[in-house]
């Protein structure tokens, strides 16, 4: 029985020989055949098939799509397109005629009938400060303000301030405003104009007129309403042909015009006496002397002797 399975099992080994050999030649005759009918094909002049496309890397394309979507623009795009922004924005907040040139002023409102009003410039978006001062510097109380709505708008710095701030609401407006001073009988007129090439920054308005000169003299300050020469020296504009005089103390300045001194100084003068003093909002005083060559100020309640030399 052991001796006939061993005869079966040698026989089942021969059989899957002889087929896998006839499977081997099988294949190798077909692959010999296809070579030989593609060596035909050529010579007879016709074009092999083309291999299969290689497929993208999924990754790399996936990555691309995340890269497309999160920066679509260039960095050199980027620069063009925050620079025409920039561009835009300029051009729309540029005031059409240009920037106005910021000045300070002063000028004289006279409360006699008949006198022409003073003109304040402003420019859109910009405030004005205007100081209210009588004829010899000292600050003149605000007690109301009127003016008509949607042109310009106005308030006071605070209660009892001689400081009135102003400004357009509009780039192009004009009219006026009447400002009324405390203990002054009569209310100050102001023009108002938007659009010019120049804008008052702050403008110091020197009132007189009225009841002023009453007001000096009940309260014991000397002297009367500035000339129109003190208030160039007061403002900063010094009048063409004045000569600038050497002093030997900083405090004092010094300037000769049209045969008198001119005489700016924080100090109080004592000597000589004077004629047409002034002073400016920040506490400066000007005078008006002959020509002399030695001034005499207070220094902390004791006399110092200024001496004045020509060029």
């Amino acid at each position: 029985m052991i001796l006939v399975r061993a005869l079966l099992a040698v026989a089942a080994s021969l059989c899957a020989s002889t087929a896998m050999g006839q499977a081997a030649t099988g294949t190798v005759g077909g692959t010999a055949g296809a070579q030989q009918a593609n060596s035909v094909q050529s010579a007879q002049g016709a074009i092999p098939a083309p291999g299969l496309p290689i497929l993208p890397d999924a990754n790399e394309a996936a990555f691309d799509r995340v890269k497309a979507n999160a920066a679509p623009l260039t960095p050199e795009q980027i620069r063009d397109l925050r620079r025409l922004v920039d561009d835009a924005e300029r051009a729309a907040s540029a005031a059409a005629r240009g920037t106005p040139r910021p000045v300070s002023s002063s000028v004289v409102a006279n409360l006699a009938p008949g006198a022409e009003s003073p003109v304040i410039r402003l420019a859109y978006g910009a405030v004005t400060n205007v100081l209210f001062v009588d004829g010899i510097g000292n600050a003149l109380p605000i007690a109301s303000a009127d003016l008509m709505k949607g042109g310009f708008d106005a308030f006071a710095v605070a209660e009892g301030s001689n400081v009135l701030k102003l400004f357009p609401t509009q780039p192009y407006a004009t009219g006026n405003i009447s400002v009324s001073l405390k203990g002054v009988s009569a209310p100050v007129p102001l023009m108002l104009i938007t659009g010019q090439r120049e804008v008052d920054y702050r403008v110091d308005v020197r009132v007189v007129g009225g009841n002023i000169a009453q007001k000096l003299a009940a309260s014991g300050s000397a002297g009367s309403a500035v000339t129109t020469t003190m208030l160039e020296f007061i403002t900063g504009a010094i009048p063409k042909g004045a000569s600038a005089l050497q002093t030997d103390s900083a405090d004092v300045q010094a300037w000769s015009y049209k045969g008198a001194y001119y005489v700016r100084t924080p100090l109080t003068l004592l000597s000589p006496a004077y004629r047409n003093p002034g002073k400016s909002p920040d506490g400066t005083s000007y005078y008006e002397i002959p020509p002399t060559p030695v001034v005499v100020v207070s220094v902390g309640g004791s006399p110092k002797h200024v001496k004045i030399e020509a060029p």
